[in-house]
């Protein structure tokens, strides 16, 4: 009896004691503008996506070295850093969506004004976590059915 009660503390020692090594509070990437390159590195492969999305990451990376003001590169970390990258879709998606509107959108606002628009709706909505994921699946949409959407984006 004594053994089985010390077996049952033993075990739930453990379990308590690696939960803290493997939740994904702590392996969650917080986005910083100095180390944006490092850590969306490591948050690919930590997500296990790193060599079937590379192409993104290195599109993202371009976008981000040469192309995002630093205005844009705030906000551009702001949204990453409120988006939960448990949800793989939704964080692809914002990736995905963002190099779109950086090729497609030819607008007399910035690109700062696209990224802030989205910041807040998401964070003033009381289910962002598909948010992305649906955005970018209806452009998708959209683009194959009308191959020049380009020109009713001209803002």
């Amino acid at each position: 009896m004594i053994k089985g009660q010390v077996l049952i503390n033993i075990t739930f020692y453990l379990i308590l004691l690696f939960s803290s090594y493997f939740s994904f509070s702590q392996s969650k990437i917080t986005y910083t503008v100095d180390q944006f390159g490092d850590q969306i590195k490591l948050d690919f492969k930590r997500m296990g996506v790193e060599s079937l999305e590379s192409e993104i990451m290195f599109k993202t990376l371009g976008n981000w070295k040469q192309r995002f003001s630093e205005d844009e590169k705030k906000t551009f970390v702001d949204i990453l850093n409120f988006l939960s990258s448990s949800d793989t879709k939704n964080y692809l998606s914002f990736l995905y969506y963002s190099d779109w509107v950086k090729d497609n959108i030819e607008t007399k606002s910035s690109l700062l004004d696209v990224f802030f628009y989205h910041y807040y709706f998401i964070n003033s909505s009381e289910r962002p976590n598909k948010y992305f994921e649906l955005l970018w699946e209806k452009l998708k949409l959209l683009e194959k059915n009308q191959p020049d959407l380009k020109k009713f984006f001209k803002l």
